[in-house]
């Protein structure tokens, strides 16, 4: 019992991780000395028993058949996979309502205390690699550059214009919340070119008796970032200033949206979403490179947890939002394909070349580190992002003692439960 539940906490610990856009479960299950032992346990999930129930089935459910069903089931690591997935899917519902608000309210101290455990776990592949010749330190750097450039890419998903209204008065974040966009609330109400523009919304918005949000603020606000384009300087200036990246302050979310009020809104093509959950699922897998990350990249961070958000507020109210829950459901059958297809390359490659491979989980967390450096400034939800020196070091410190507290708090773990002399045996005790 006490096994199990060390598992179902390390599940909570990856599920976490996994919710902060940078921050891998892969690392975690590194950090926590479980990582290989996760892979081959995900590698154990089968789908043989289908045909054997067939070949059961035919032979009139006799016994001498019945291995041919049972015994596919009695591969799967079940003993290690039931509590891990129901830590981790727990905490990634449960953080996907705290932690990105901990991210917008403190995100250089949150930024900093991710890094300090990521950079303190760099140490753990490291420790497992049996050689650590030219060929590993090749394969780390140039692993270290290709990851450094990607992350700093991004991309806007394919979407399609679909018009949406709701029976009832609605902010228009909790609109976005029942019918998930790919836009958010600025995004919807400020123009476009193109036929995303909502000039309908924005006259709605106008005319609504007892409207909580100053309008005129609002189109001060796109005329401002109308005028800053892509310069991210520019960009945050005008977020720090009308507070944009506070949920409870940022006027556009508080904007009331009146009953039947359409509103057209980008939606991603459902195998863009696939696709997404597909990629970001082996992200999770990786060390370094989070697939929060890589739902950024693919423009599809902020649609991926509106529709995750809308589908549990619904569910708490008791109500089954179908646009959530068709999203979550594509996106989920992505990723589940994507973990049993990747999770049996990588034991393959930690079983074939096993130095090579831990030697680019090396290079994947520390070129990774770009996007948790904590200093930054630039757009909301994936747009442009700088990242920039501290004007001061009073200004530094809280993100600087952040950093620390993870990088001790990596280190001591790792010292009190002796990973030097064990880590790499992990798969031994499945």
């Amino acid at each position: 019992m006490a096994e199990k539940l060390g598992i179902l906490l390390r599940g909570v610990l990856m599920g976490l991780a996994d919710v902060v856009p940078g921050v891998s479960g892969g690392t975690m299950a590194l950090l926590l000395g479980i990582y290989e032992r996760f892979i081959n346990a995900v590698k154990s999930l089968n789908f043989r028993w289908i045909p054997g129930f067939f070949v059961w089935a035919r032979s009139g459910f006799k016994a001498e058949s019945r291995d041919a069903f049972t015994q596919p089931i009695a591969d799967i690591h079940w003993g290690f996979l039931v509590p891990l997935g129901i830590g981790l899917v727990g905490a990634i519902g449960v953080g996907s309502r705290i932690i990105p608000d901990l991210m917008d309210t403190y995100p250089a101290i949150m930024r900093g205390l991710f890094m300090g455990l990521v950079v303190a776990s760099i140490v753990v592949p490291i420790m497992m690699m049996a050689r650590r010749g030219p060929a590993e330190i090749g394969v780390a750097a140039l692993t270290a550059v290709t990851t450094f450039l990607l992350v700093g890419s991004s991309a806007a998903p394919p979407t399609t214009i679909v018009e949406r209204s709701h029976e009832e008065a609605l902010s228009l974040k909790d609109f976005t919340r029942n019918h998930p966009s790919a836009a958010d609330p600025m995004a919807l109400y400020c123009p476009q070119s193109g036929d995303s523009d909502n000039p309908s919304l924005r006259a709605a918005i106008a005319e609504m008796p007892e409207q909580p949000v100053d309008v005129a603020l609002l189109d001060a606000i796109c005329a401002e970032m109308a005028a800053a384009g892509t310069d991210v300087e520019s960009i945050a200036a005008v977020i720090h200033h009308h507070h944009l990246d506070d949920k409870e302050a940022n006027p556009f979310n508080n904007a009331m949206v009146p009953a039947y009020a359409p509103i057209k809104m980008p939606v991603p093509a459902l195998w863009f979403i696939f696709a997404a959950g597909f990629v970001a699922i082996c992200a999770m897998v990786l060390p370094g490179i989070s697939g929060s990350f890589i739902l950024l990249i693919f423009g599809a961070y902020y649609f991926v947890l509106s529709s995750l958000k809308g589908l549990i507020e619904g569910g708490m109210e008791g109500a089954i939002r179908t646009e959530p829950l068709l999203f979550v459901i594509v996106f989920s059958i992505g990723a589940l394909l994507g973990l049993l297809t990747f999770s049996r390359l990588l034991s393959f490659l930690l079983r074939e070349h096993r130095d090579l491979t831990l030697g680019a989980l090396v290079g994947l967390m520390i070129g990774s580190l770009r996007v948790l450096w904590p200093f930054k400034v630039g757009a909301l939800h994936g747009g442009p992002v700088k990242n920039v020196i501290p004007d001061s070091f009073s200004a530094a410190l809280p993100a600087l003692a952040a950093f620390v507290v993870g990088l001790i708090a990596v280190l001591a773990l790792t010292w009190l439960g002796g990973r030097a002399g064990r880590v790499g045996d992990a798969t031994d005790s499945v």
